[in-house]
């Protein structure tokens, strides 16, 4: 049975009107959990959870990547952004610096590096510029 003569069969066996979405390959679920938290997308875009950018992808044919997990924050997103060129490029400067969640600073490529490391987005940024030594004591 396909997927048109499965949907007319569910519709008719339920009682219920069943209607067709969108056309193409079903995407995984965009909901988030009440613990899910904010991503920032390498599009400079906010969505909601990490469920949310994939099912952008999905839907768009897009790879947008996390580029940190919070809401975009457009001066962190604009040096992360610079970061990661840079890093790509080879071109690492130590001008750029980040406090990330974790109380430690890093330049932009050694951020880079250290998401890379752990491939889960994380140490987050907290802000631009150097940590206060409060940042390494609570994180």
């Amino acid at each position: 049975m396909g997927g048109k003569e499965h949907m007319e069969w569910s519709s008719c066996l339920y009682n219920e009107s069943v209607s067709v979405e969108y056309e193409g390959t079903c995407c995984p679920s965009s909901s988030c959990s009440s613990s899910s938290s904010a991503v920032c997308g390498t599009d400079r875009q906010t969505y909601q959870c990490l469920n949310a950018l994939s099912y952008w992808n999905c839907r768009n044919g897009t790879s947008v990547k996390v580029a940190y997990y919070d809401k975009c924050n457009p001066v962190i997103t604009a040096m992360v952004a610079k970061a990661c060129a840079d890093y790509k490029a080879n071109n690492c400067s130590v001008s750029s610096r980040f406090c990330a969640n974790n109380g430690n600073t890093y330049n932009g490529c050694s951020l880079v590096q250290a998401q890379c490391r752990k491939a889960n987005g994380y140490p987050k940024v907290k802000y631009a510029g150097s940590c206060s030594w409060i940042d390494s004591i609570i994180g």
